[in-house]
């Protein structure tokens, strides 16, 4: 079983990128979005192939005060390329954003344990809108989108622990508003 840490967006915000991916992107069995999996858009901060859920929920208990008003913009897009594509709005990596994350992993000493790209100095922030695209795909996405791209502005709401397979949330926190 896989695990994932994350840190919700607003729900206006949430919605915004569902519309995006629902304008751009024709209704294929083959791309997956968040929603697909009852999951609000979100920035993932770890992914583990196994999790002390103990740890990771005492660490994230102790922080989320420290996402209070913690706003995030994304002025742009971007694509993870492989077998298949991940499109994303790409979120401006604040430090405050980038101390967090640091910070999380080492608190819940889960440096090692994390998958090598979610780890500090080597994680990318992002907020999936779609993936399992083809080239096409991807090429007709960004084509569409670009042309109307708008610096997305939003916050962050919650902090969750979710298992991936199934997926099910396990534990979450609300992020106190500022």
């Amino acid at each position: 079983m896989s695990f994932a840490v994350y840190l919700e967006l607003d729900q206006s915000t949430d919605d915004l990128l569902c519309d995006i991916g629902n304008r751009i992107l024709p209704a294929q069995d083959s791309v997956i979005t968040p929603r697909t999996f009852g999951h609000a858009h979100h920035l993932t901060v770890a992914v583990y192939a196994d999790i002390d859920i103990d740890v990771a929920t005492e660490t994230l208990e102790t922080m989320t005060d420290e996402l209070s008003g913690l706003s995030v913009s994304m002025p742009g897009i971007g694509c993870f390329m492989g077998k298949t594509a991940v499109l994303f709005a790409a979120p401006l990596p604040t430090p405050r954003l980038m101390q967090f994350h640091e910070k999380y992993h080492a608190l819940s000493k889960s440096k090692n344990k994390a998958l090598s790209f979610y780890r500090p100095g080597s994680w990318f922030p992002h907020v999936t809108i779609a993936s399992g695209l083809t080239g096409d795909q991807l090429g007709a996405a960004v084509s569409n989108i670009s042309k109307n791209w708008t610096n997305l502005e939003g916050f962050l709401t919650k902090a969750c622990i979710v298992s991936l397979t199934p997926t099910r949330k396990i534990w979450s926190k609300n992020i106190p508003a500022k």
